[in-house]
């Protein structure tokens, strides 16, 4: 869900696992014009309003929305998969409670960030970083 950065990095993380990509974003044409200008085919720009009837086997929300507030409607049933990037989540994500109670695997934006920032700390240091080691140091 989004066109914005980490909707696209999310995108290519999703086609490399040869997953086909839907991205849904209220600027569906952003995400279409994003999508056309990829050098190989990594999937379709769907309307915000059409979302939940794509078939889906990993949500993940790019979009500003959390908290309280989720991308997802109530009424919509829950893929098995899903994964909330936006850090106002923290540390409440209305989307990811709805997942849970459900029975979904859930993965909370603090697991993308402290992997990414392990993984750039090892580049600027010159040296291994574990994600261990990063949330120790964080907590």
């Amino acid at each position: 869900l989004g066109a914005g950065g980490a909707a696209r990095a999310a995108a290519l993380g999703c086609a490399d696992l040869g997953l086909d990509v839907a991205m849904a974003a209220r600027r569906p044409d952003a995400a279409a014009h994003w999508l056309a200008a990829r050098s190989r085919a990594l999937g379709e720009a769907i309307p915000w309003s059409a979302r939940t009837r794509a078939r889906v086997d990993v949500l993940v929300n790019a979009t500003p929305l959390s908290g309280d507030d989720s991308p997802w409607p109530d009424e919509a049933p829950m893929p098995p998969l899903v994964f909330d990037l936006a850090l106002g989540a923290r540390p409440k994500s209305a989307l990811l409670e709805r997942a849970r109670a459900a029975g979904c695997r859930t993965l909370d934006p603090l697991a993308m960030w402290v992997a990414q920032g392990a993984a750039q700390m090892s580049l600027l240091l010159g040296r291994s970083i574990t994600v261990a080691e990063l949330r120790e140091a964080l907590a």
